[in-house]
């Protein structure tokens, strides 16, 4: 009751304030978030050697504390260098593995165990142009030497060294004259030797539409049994290596478009 004594005072009624907004749930009950996606717009003509798709990062859905983080695999690798000029170069790419034919999982050093590795390596090939050696270079994707190959054409003895990026001679091919078939000798190191021979190839007959090659280590005393067999075709580009006279892959090559192969080398046991 107002004092009888006073006029009585108007007082002013605020509505209660609202609630403060609850906090957000747990990260953890969150419906998860694609990792990535891909847009519909493909980026190419970057220059003439690349052309790649980027990946987006997606905003976060409303209510979610931060912005989605995909893993660093889920970006395009950067675009590879040009190649040199005047030169000739061969990409290669690992194809997926084809489920029709077996692989084998295991290393066999048939050169030695440092170049076995448990997972295929791109390489590249470069080839210089209007020369009168045969000479070329295996690089990796970044263009770091691995290997370089001498050889001479028009020469009377045809042979070919392979060599390590330090310039060390690993294996020596040279092409037996005087045989029935065809015939290729790998030996070790700058060697010729019988004693530093490590396989023969040879072809398996005398007339042949497709290359079928026959592998024979040096241990082996009679070929009546190839460890390897090899078939291809200059014409389309491509071979298959075979463990024996089975199915079991030991190695692939073969060409995606103009100076494009698909290297998948497979060590097994």
């Amino acid at each position: 009751m107002a004092h009888p004594n006073y006029p009585p005072v108007a007082q002013t009624f605020y509505p209660p304030t609202a609630a403060p907004p609850p906090p957000p749930p747990p990260q953890a009950i969150y419906p998860p978030l694609p990792p990535y996606y891909y847009p519909t717009t493909k980026v190419e003509g970057v220059n003439e050697h690349s052309s790649g798709t980027y990946y987006a990062q997606p905003a976060a859905p409303a209510g979610y504390p931060a912005a989605y983080q995909p893993p660093p695999a889920a970006y395009p690798p950067a675009y590879p260098p040009p190649p040199p000029s005047r030169q000739q170069q061969s990409t290669c790419t690992v194809p997926a593995e084809r489920p029709s034919q077996a692989i084998i999982p295991n290393p066999i050093p048939v050169v030695g165990l440092q170049y076995c590795l448990p997972r295929p390596v791109d390489l590249m090939i470069v080839r210089k142009l209007m020369t009168l050696t045969d000479d070329f270079s295996v690089t990796d994707v970044e263009n770091n030497m691995m290997f370089k190959v001498k050889g001479k054409l028009m020469s009377l003895h045809d042979k070919r060294v392979l060599l390590n990026a330090a310039g060390n001679p690993v294996l020596t091919l040279s092409n037996k004259i005087l045989s029935a078939h065809k015939r290729w000798q790998v030996f070790r190191g700058a060697s010729t030797h019988p004693s530093d021979l490590i396989f023969s190839a040879r072809t398996s007959s005398m007339i042949q539409l497709k290359t079928k090659l026959n592998v024979y280590l040096a241990n082996r005393t009679t070929e009546d049994v190839c460890d390897f067999k090899v078939q291809g075709s200059w014409a389309e580009r491509s071979c298959t290596v075979f463990v024996g006279e089975s199915t079991t892959v030991a190695a692939r090559v073969s060409e995606t478009s103009t100076n494009t192969y698909n290297f998948e080398l497979i060590c097994s046991n």
